[in-house]
């Protein structure tokens, strides 16, 4: 075949027709993306991680004074590196970043474990959050308890936060986690659910040489 007759056969091909006849197969970046039922969580406003939000059909109008004192803590110990055991919907580590931030930190960076139960998609909301606001996070969903016989493979940790449930179940082996990764000015912030919580944290400092400030429901070990 010369090239003429090329040509001429080129130019009679019908290219709409053809294209209708290619089957090209449906590739994984090709299907459509996947897309998540919206998240039951409190709604979201100008500095929503100050508002109790624990409401969801209506933000509260009030400023929680806990998630105000993790502001302070964050304003006046300037963490680096924050984690938490059970990050919930973010507030306290979104407290603490900010008041970071506030002071002079601009990349103070979020690290936490949650196990998602009760509250599940929490996680990816909290991740939304973060880059909304750019804060640099590493969150997983996982259980402290996987933790227990390895450790925790975090270090330098500045400030560590545990929200101690009410039954302080898992406060003692809690902190038994998080001394190892502190940094040498690291600090640990409990949440005093009981008098119990309280007793566990006097002994952990007891045993690891800590020192204990109790404020605003509270607890503070510091060396």
């Amino acid at each position: 075949m010369n090239t003429t007759e090329l040509i001429s056969r080129v130019n009679s091909i019908n290219i709409d027709e053809l294209l209708k006849t290619i089957k090209v197969p449906v590739t994984a970046s090709q299907e459509s993306p996947i897309t998540f039922p919206p998240l039951k969580r409190p709604l979201q406003v100008d500095n929503w991680w100050l508002t109790d939000g624990r409401d969801t059909s209506a933000v509260q109008p009030h400023i929680s004074a806990k998630l105000a004192m993790y502001y302070s803590i964050g304003y006046q110990h300037r963490p680096y590196l924050i984690m938490a055991l059970g990050v919930n919907y973010g507030y306290a580590l979104m407290a603490f970043a900010k008041g970071s931030r506030a002071a002079g930190v601009p990349y103070a960076t979020c690290n936490g474990y949650d196990d998602e139960v009760g509250r599940p998609g929490s996680l990816e909301w909290v991740r939304q959050a973060f880059l909304t606001d750019l804060v640099p996070y590493n969150l997983s969903h996982s259980n402290a308890r996987q933790y227990d016989a390895c450790g925790i493979p975090l270090k330098h940790i500045d400030l560590f936060h545990l929200s101690a449930d009410a039954n302080n179940r898992d406060t003692a082996k809690d902190l038994e986690l998080a001394v190892p990764t502190l940094s040498p000015r690291g600090i640990i912030v409990v949440d005093k659910e009981s008098s119990e919580t309280l007793d566990i944290c006097i002994a952990a400092a007891t045993k690891h040489g800590f020192k204990i400030t109790e404020v605003c429901g509270l607890i503070i070990l510091d060396r």
